[in-house]
C-alpha cells in the first residue's frame, strides 16, 4: 500500500501542483520519511510472507532462521529510528515495533513446546542440515514422547549422523 505511492512521489507531488484543490493532502518531506521507514520496517514481512506463501516446499524448517531474522531487523530498525531527527510519529513507529517484537515473541515460544519437530524438520532440510547447530556444541535434544524416566540425550549432530544418515546413505557419502 505505501510503496506504489512512494515509487510515484514525484508524479504524486507534480498532480497535486497542478490540481490545487488536493493541496491539502499534499505530503511534506517528514511524512515522506516517515513513509519510508514504514516501508523498510515492513519489508522483511512482506518478503517472508510472499515466499511462504509462494512455497510449494514444507516451511517448517525455515521457522527459526526466519524469526531470528525477523527479530534482528526489529532491533536494527529501532537502533536506526532512535538516530532520526525527531519527529512526532517516531514514538509511534517504536511502540509499534515493541508491539510487534511481543507478539513474535508469543507465537516463537509456541515453537519451545515442539521443539523437537523443529529442530528434526530443521536438521532434515538438505539446505539447512546442521548449520544452526554448529555453535551450540553438544546441545542434548530428547524425543519429548521418551521423556519418561529417560536421562540421557544426544546431541543434534550425533542424532543426525546416527539417525538420518544411515537411512539415507546415498545423501552424502563419507559425511562424518
Amino acid at each position: 500500500m505505501l510503496v506504489k505511492p512512494r515509487r510515484l512521489r514525484n508524479i504524486v507531488e507534480k498532480w497535486i501542483g497542478e490540481n490545487h484543490k488536493f493541496t491539502p493532502f499534499e505530503l511534506m518531506e517528514d511524512k515522506w520519511r516517515q513513509v519510508d521507514q514504514a516501508i523498510m520496517f515492513l519489508k522483511p514481512f512482506t518478503e517472508y510472507t510472499h515466499d511462504i506463501s509462494a512455497s510449494i516446499r514444507p516451511t517448517i524448517p525455515n521457522a527459526y532462521f526466519i524469526y531470528n531474522d525477523i527479530f534482528d531487523h526489529i532491533e536494527r530498525h529501532c537502533r536506526q529510528v532512535r538516530n532520526l531527527p525527531d519527529a512526532p510519529w517516531i514514538t509511534g513507529l517504536l511502540d509499534a515495533s515493541k508491539a510487534s517484537k511481543k507478539v513474535l515473541q508469543k507465537y516463537y515460544s509456541n515453537t519451545t513446546y515442539k521443539a523437537f519437530i523443529y529442530n528434526i524438520a530443521t536438521i532434515l532440510d538438505p539446505s539447512k542440515m546442521l548449520t544452526m547447530y554448529n555453535s551450540w556444541g553438544n546441545v542434548g535434544i530428547q524425543d519429548p514422547e521418551m521423556q519418561v524416566g529417560i536421562t540421557n540425550t544426544v546431541s543434534y549432530s550425533d542424532f543426525y549422523r546416527y539417525f538420518y544418515l544411515p537411512l539415507n546413505p546415498h545423501l552424502y557419502a563419507g559425511w562424518k
